[in-house]
């Protein structure tokens, strides 16, 4: 049986736009710009932030309605590739704090700030150390 969840809120995160929010934009963009001349990466990198509501996967485990030994995947589609491997890895991370998808998109002008961002993950709340350190 497969049972499908849509994330109940999603954006990325900019090193380059530290502030900015892109709570409401339709790409969720994975970048990480590498200089192979000087062996070290460039402020392009970005991370994207997903969060599903596991609430009733989480009671079905506790009622035995599913086992707790399932599998589950993460299924996400490119949109378009640049300068990629034929092969790469993505690491996924738990956060384990609350944050605020937002309204914003990537090409609003002023810039969106209220909302998860690089460096906040609400308006006026700056990550902590041990969840910030995980967008280096």
């Amino acid at each position: 049986m497969y049972q499908f969840l849509t994330a109940s809120k999603d954006a990325t995160i900019y090193l380059q736009q530290p502030s900015q929010n892109t709570g409401l934009d339709e790409i969720l963009e994975v970048s990480k710009m590498f200089d192979e001349a000087s062996n070290s990466v460039w402020v392009g990198n970005s991370r994207i932030l997903i969060k599903f509501d596991l609430t009733s996967i989480s009671q079905s485990i506790v009622n035995n309605e599913i086992s707790n030994t399932n599998k589950f995947y993460l299924n996400l589609t490119s949109v378009e590739e640049n300068e990629i491997k034929s092969e790469y890895d993505l690491t996924v991370y738990q956060i384990s704090s609350s944050w605020d998808g937002g309204v914003g998109q990537y090409y609003y002008n002023p810039l969106d700030t209220d909302g998860v961002s690089w460096e906040y993950k609400s308006k006026n709340e700056r990550w902590g150390v041990s969840s910030a350190t995980i967008f280096n």
